[in-house]
């Protein structure tokens, strides 16, 4: 398999599972993001179909209150990759934060990925049927 040089350590790319999410569309749900020191969460949105794609992200805070939402139009096959902290400055430390993402657009996959700052090892996080 192929391997990734970091520092004098090799590693592994770890696959994304990627299931057939149309019966989660129009709404998909990414649970246990995370914000703490040392880890960061990244989302990834990807386009798997013909036509742009107009997708909606918000964040929850454990309680469930929405701390912010923003839009992305992704062209056609093609994918986005991003911190999420990025995304929603107003996000703080903790664990179990929920991203929603919605979509019209059915050739669509979202993903997130929580990464360990210190060893850059990540577990990836498919989505979930998802609600309002």
């Amino acid at each position: 398999p192929a391997s990734a040089t970091q520092g004098e350590k090799a590693t592994t790319p770890q696959p994304i599972p990627i299931t057939d999410a149309s019966s989660f569309y129009p709404h998909r749900t990414i649970q246990a993001t995370a914000y703490p020191d040392p880890r960061r969460t990244n989302i990834g949105l990807v386009n798997l179909g013909d036509h742009e794609a107009v997708m909606t992200v918000a964040l929850r805070s454990p309680n469930g209150t929405t701390i912010g939402a923003m839009r992305s139009v992704l062209p056609p096959n093609s994918m986005w990759h991003m911190a999420v902290q990025l995304l929603f400055p107003a996000m703080t430390m903790g664990d179990d934060y929920t991203l929603l993402v919605e979509t019209g657009a059915r050739d669509t996959y979202v993903y997130a990925s929580v990464v360990d700052n210190k060893t850059n090892e990540a577990q990836f996080i498919g989505p979930v049927p998802g609600s309002r």
